[in-house]
């Protein structure tokens, strides 16, 4: 992670800063979109789908609007940003990030906010109804609990019958009554196939996840789900990857991105389709909608990835039930 002073530093000297773009149109407002989220890297599918999405509008980066904001890369910074983005006097804030909801929350009550999430908005007290948001607040919310419970059961069914299975969980989060919930039905849903299973806390220190799959693996389980904060202290998607392979530790996480670098599996929301929603969100808000009359929506598509190469690796057959769900089969 950055030297914090360091960060600080650049922070307030970007967040004044617009990105480079074509020359607005004279008497034309461009909007400001503030950035509390991930890198709006150039090959970042995820954004390259939000910003398609609003040129189909007619809305193109640098006319129309401009970013303002570093990214997150650390979740303790996000208050301190989202702060910055308030007083930088942007006109809607853009969250890709559960906890980026709940800093920009804190420091806004008009600024429109669009999340792109997969929490449940209603659980978390973000808005008041997924019909009717009220305050500033909207976007696509998800179904965190019952995605969690579906990766579990993908990976029984993968591995045939496994007796102990392992779920990472970062630790600042453990005693969240979300999360609380999560495992009680995680736990439930293992006993019900004859597994055991096994909670492990991943810290927020760099390394932390490395030592996680190292008791993991002398605990004697046999797959592993990952809670997608649990790789925080990872550098990249291909380290979880080679993580588990080093532990031979087959598993199953989130986005599509971890089974393109090695991990055994992945399940989630269509993300492409989030990020296209997103924008959706914040076209309407440019044409003058508020924010709380914009019903909240769910994910209509999901992606299921299996890495064959990994599973050949780790000498595991993957049944053909399972084969046959996936969209994609990396071989």
């Amino acid at each position: 992670m950055p030297d914090r002073r360091a960060f600080g530093i650049a922070t307030a000297a970007y967040i004044f800063l617009l990105r480079d773009s074509p020359a607005a149109v004279p008497g034309v407002k461009t909007w400001r979109l503030g950035l509390l989220g991930s890198a709006r890297s150039p090959g970042s599918p995820l954004w390259a789908a939000f910003d398609e999405e609003l040129a189909r509008k007619g809305l193109v980066e640098g006319k129309a609007f401009s970013w303002m904001g570093p990214p997150v890369t650390e979740l303790s910074q996000l208050d301190a940003l989202a702060s910055d983005l308030v007083k930088a006097n942007v006109d809607i804030i853009v969250t890709d990030f559960r906890e980026g909801v709940a800093s920009a929350k804190r420091a806004t009550k008009t600024i429109p906010i669009v999340m792109l999430v997969a929490s449940d908005a209603v659980r978390e007290g973000w808005v008041a109804s997924f019909a009717r948001p009220g305050g500033n607040l909207t976007g696509t919310s998800g179904f965190p609990i019952e995605m969690e419970v579906k990766r579990l059961q993908i990976l029984i069914q993968t591995l045939e019958r496994p007796k102990r299975l392992g779920y990472f969980v970062f630790a600042p989060f453990r005693r969240r009554p979300a999360v609380v919930d999560q495992i009680k039905r995680l736990e439930e849903a293992a006993g019900a196939k004859g597994a055991q299973l096994r909670v492990f806390e991943v810290e927020e220190a760099y390394g932390s996840l490395g030592a996680a799959f190292e008791r993991a693996a002398n605990a004697g389980v046999q797959g592993l789900v990952i809670h997608n904060h649990a790789t925080i202290g990872a550098n990249s998607h291909a380290e979880v990857g080679d993580l588990a392979m080093k532990f031979r530790l087959p598993s199953i996480m989130s986005y599509r991105e971890y089974a393109v670098g090695s991990v055994l599996l992945s399940y989630s929301e269509d993300t492409i389709e989030t990020y296209r929603k997103g924008a959706t969100y914040v076209a309407k808000i440019m044409a003058g909608a508020k924010p709380g009359d914009l019903p909240v929506e769910f994910p209509t598509r999901f992606e299921f990835v299996i890495n064959l190469k990994t599973a050949a690796a780790l000498g595991l057959h993957v049944p053909a039930s399972v084969l046959s769900l996936a969209n994609e089969v990396i071989r």
